[in-house]
């Protein structure tokens, strides 16, 4: 039976390195310092694996002991490469492949606020350029993970996020603009009516339900119409990339709640200066 090969990154790593870069495990264990033919695979290994892709089985001669959560370490549209993590340390030191045919990274995690400005990374280059240099056949090349990664990956999104601010903040204003212009004109025209209302024993609580219900049946038809389109092309636009924020009832219900309060804040005033006007003298000027 003809069968497709099956590419699947290694990685030789210190065991060390999951915990310092948090690396979520999801079944079984780490591989222990001493452990040189245990392996650990990513989530997308298990996949492809299928049923052999679980802790106790063998892979390319070796036993799986965990599975671990898919690092991201390339472009957030590229899904992550299956990946079996194996110990880089034998008991002779370094294992054969990578003494032959590997190059050794060196990972430093440093602690919250050892880094505060300039001079600190300044500092942190200069020692390690100085350990490297007691070292033999070692070439410093010192580049942060964070920065890295945002750099080569994250530009185009770091640039959408800060134009899409931009546009919802125009937008924004607008419809605030736009409902109490909204506002001001529907109390101008109904500013007889506000009158015979309070007239006819109305309260003021009475005459702001009255344009709350109205307002807010307008704000019922745009969510309606607005939110399955919204949905509809965010859907579209998640769609490339590998990891996906959800977009859960919780979101719809806060965009509601923030447009409800924006109306509120918008015609409240504008209402409540329409109410509170004397209603004879309104009578007297529409007469």
């Amino acid at each position: 039976i003809d069968s497709k090969p099956v590419y699947i990154m290694h990685c030789f790593t210190d065991a060390r390195l999951f915990e310092m870069a948090e690396i979520r495990l999801i079944e079984g264990r780490y591989y222990r310092p001493e452990e040189t033919h245990e392996v650990i695979i990513n989530e997308s290994a298990k996949k492809l694996l299928g049923v052999k892709g679980t802790p106790g089985n063998q892979v390319d001669g070796h036993t799986i002991v965990g599975i671990v959560a898919d690092c991201y370490t390339e472009s957030p549209l590229l899904p992550s490469k299956p990946t079996i993590y194996r110990n880089i340390l034998d008991k002779d030191g370094f294992s054969d492949y990578v003494r032959d045919y590997g190059r050794i990274t060196a990972t430093i995690k440093l602690k919250e606020g050892v880094i505060q400005k300039n001079e600190d990374v300044e500092k942190l280059n200069k020692e390690i350029n100085d350990l490297a240099k007691e070292m033999q056949n070692v070439t410093p090349f010192i580049s942060g993970w964070e920065q890295s990664y945002k750099e080569n990956f994250l530009t185009s999104e770091e640039n959408l996020a800060k134009l899409f601010s931009i546009v919802s903040i125009i937008c924004l204003l607008i419809s605030i603009f736009g409902i109490y212009s909204l506002a001001s004109l529907t109390c101008e025209q109904r500013r007889k009516e506000i009158a015979i209302r309070k007239i006819n024993g109305a309260t003021m609580k009475d005459i702001l339900n009255l344009f709350f219900k109205e307002f807010f049946l307008l704000l019922g038809i745009a969510l309606v119409i607005a939110f399955p389109i919204g949905y509809y092309v965010m859907s579209l636009w998640l769609e490339q990339y590998t990891r996906r924020v959800p977009m859960g009832l919780p979101l719809f219900l806060a965009v509601a709640l923030s447009l409800a309060l924006v109306i509120v804040a918008s015609i409240f005033l504008r209402v409540w200066r329409a109410a509170s006007a004397n209603p004879a003298e309104v009578v007297k000027e529409n007469n």
